[in-house]
């Protein structure tokens, strides 16, 4: 087999024996991934503060503000797309780890699996 005009999406085979050509066949080809998008809402005060600080990190402040150090939150670890409060797309191999924060902090919410447009995979860091 030969390979014939290679593009990102597309590639044209022919097939050949000897001089003659036997079939032309195309095979399409798009990259479609599935991402987890997460709603939640923190019912309490105290529970929203810590989920808050648990995903966007924080500072922390020792001997009278003398010293301070930056503590990271998941999302400084993991890609994802924010779309309004409360409401992310994940890739799916980090959404176990935002879903046990949302249960350690006991956080009503709904997971659903979505499919990614190539807007949201270029967000999300996928080549």
């Amino acid at each position: 087999m030969r390979l014939q005009g290679l593009n990102k999406c597309r590639a044209k085979y022919l097939a050949y024996s000897g001089t003659e050509t036997f079939i032309t066949f195309t095979v399409i080809y798009t990259k479609r991934m599935n991402g987890i998008i997460i709603i939640y809402k923190a019912e309490e005060k105290k529970s929203s503060i810590q989920l808050s600080r648990a995903l966007h990190g924080y500072k922390d402040y020792s001997n009278k503000g003398k010293y301070f150090y930056e503590r990271e939150g998941l999302l400084k670890k993991i890609p994802y797309i924010q779309l309004m409060r409360g409401v992310f797309i994940v890739k799916k191999e980090d959404a176990e780890k935002f879903i046990s924060l949302l249960k350690r902090y006991k956080i009503t919410y709904h997971v659903r699996e979505v499919i990614l447009t190539p807007q949201d995979l270029h967000d999300l860091g996928e080549k």
